[in-house]
């Protein structure tokens, strides 16, 4: 993805709508990481224009962020389904609703535990000054 795509397709209508939604207009606050579709001119400038506030993510520091072991699970469930060629979506509405359903059958029970969790592992990356964990 590259910047522009973040921004008018990532940014614009999803976050900026929920940060909206869920924060006061003053205190619009965004994670990012290191990626250049984060960094770029492009971006900075998007996010000084909407009033969002980045929080840099350093590439070294542990990942607490639980949407990159969705995703992993996301990729692995679709990968296992188009290991036969034959299921394999054809064009971009087949490969939407493989998503979409794949994202739906996820194991939501155990990803719920893990934001459970989420407080003990902010805590040991805490206690451990940052260095990687377990987690």
């Amino acid at each position: 993805m590259n910047y522009k795509q973040y921004c008018e397709e990532v940014l614009g209508p999803y976050l900026l709508l929920l940060l909206r939604q869920i924060s006061s207009p003053e205190s619009l606050e965004v994670i990012e990481d290191g990626v250049p579709s984060h960094t770029s001119k492009f971006s900075r400038l998007y996010r000084l224009q909407h009033g969002i506030c980045r929080i840099s993510w350093p590439a070294s520091s542990p990942d607490l962020n639980l949407i990159e072991n969705i995703w992993a699970l996301l990729k692995n469930n679709l990968r296992k389904q188009w290991r036969n060629p034959s299921n394999r979506p054809h064009n971009e509405r087949e490969l939407v609703i493989a998503a979409q359903t794949t994202w739906g059958d996820l194991p939501w029970g155990c990803i719920y535990q893990w934001f459970d969790k989420m407080p003990v592992c902010i805590l040991t990356v805490i206690c451990r000054g940052g260095c990687s964990t377990r987690w």
